[in-house]
Parts: C-alpha cells; structure tokens; sequence
C-alpha cells in the first residue's frame, strides 16, 4: 500500500514536501528517514513531519527507508550571542555550487541542509586530521578515508563547510573559540595553501 508523508529538510522548516512509500515501515513524526539526493546517486537525510498525506495531483519521489544513525551523537547547545568570524575558517577556494558532504552511510548533503552540530563536528574532523599536530583543536579522532575522499574535495569540502557554520547562530561559545582558533592557525599559511599533510 502506497502511503504518502510530508518531511521537512531541516528542524524548524515550515515548508514541507511530499513522498510516497511503499515499504513495511511505520513511522512518526519526528522521525528521520533517507530520500534520494538532488543528484540521484546518494540520499539525504530528511524529518518527517506528517504520515498521513492525501495523494497530490504530482508525481513524488519515493522514501527510501529510515535513516540510519549518524555515526557521532550530536549533544544539545545553548544559543549564544553572535559573533564576527572570518568568512573562511580554512582554505582560500571558492564556494562550488551544489556541493555535497558525503558522510560515511553514503549520505550526500548540502551544508546548508546539515545541522549546526553535524556541521561544526565535520569541519573539525576534516581540520584535525589534514593539518600539524599542533594545530590540531578539540577533541581529535583520526580516520582512514577511501579513495573518494580526495586532496582536491577535502579543500571544496572546508571552503563550503566553513562558510556555512559561520553564519550559524546556535554554536555554543566553546565551538566558537575553537573556530577561532582554525581560523588564526589558516592565517598562517600562504594564500592557496591548506597544508595537508602529506597532501604535497
């Protein structure tokens, strides 16, 4: 039986959309659940905010299933009062439209789509493990990444990462100091420089 449920892409959008779904799977709202991505080769993760939608009169895209859940647990922040911070936290590139974080399930995401913790704690894990030691911030978890993870979409992925968190205005103030200090390590470098390591 085909069900059709309306999501929203991000907490506190007020504008939904509708899918269909045909799985076996019930669910809630508030539930999270994976739809395809604009480029149709991954998915995004999306809320649902309604399960018991009417046909519409167009064609909807198909839920995939439920989202499975993100690797680190994101804790609640306090809203803290905005700050100036640099336009760039690392890398000196320009933004690419329609870049897409892909995360380790397969999921393809906008930054603007991602939440303001998912978002902080990618950037930070992508600081951690491509700069010195001591220029390393927070809590440091090292990974090993495939193949697809290059050089060249490590420095898209900082740029666009960076100009999104930055106009974020729940980052507790903890996460704002060590932005701060990313950037005052990424003002070091020359111009064009992002100091991968072994990254040449």
């Amino acid at each position: 039986m085909t069900r059709y449920i309306a999501v929203r892409f991000r907490e506190g959008d007020k504008r939904t959309y509708t899918y269909h779904y045909e799985g076996a799977e019930t669910f809630a709202p508030g539930d999270e659940v994976q739809v395809p991505d604009r480029a149709g080769d991954g998915w995004q993760r999306v809320i649902v905010a309604s399960v018991d939608e009417p046909k519409p009169r167009f064609a909807t895209k198909g839920i995939i299933g439920r989202a499975p859940a993100e690797v680190a647990a994101i804790g609640a922040v306090a809203p803290v009062e905005r700050t100036t911070l640099p336009e760039a936290v690392i890398g000196h590139g320009a933004l690419v439209e329609g870049f897409r974080w892909r995360t380790q399930q397969g999921e393809r995401i906008a930054p603007a789509d991602m939440r303001t913790g998912h978002l902080f704690y990618t950037l930070r894990m992508i600081w951690n493990n491509h700069v010195a030691p001591e220029k390393r911030v927070g809590k440091v978890a090292l990974y090993s990444f495939g193949p697809t993870y290059t050089p060249a979409y490590f420095e898209d992925a900082i740029t666009n990462l960076a100009r999104e968190v930055v106009r974020r205005d729940d980052l507790a103030a903890w996460q704002r100091r060590e932005l701060e200090r990313m950037a005052e390590h990424s003002k070091r470098p020359a111009p064009q420089q992002l100091d991968l390591i072994g990254g040449g």
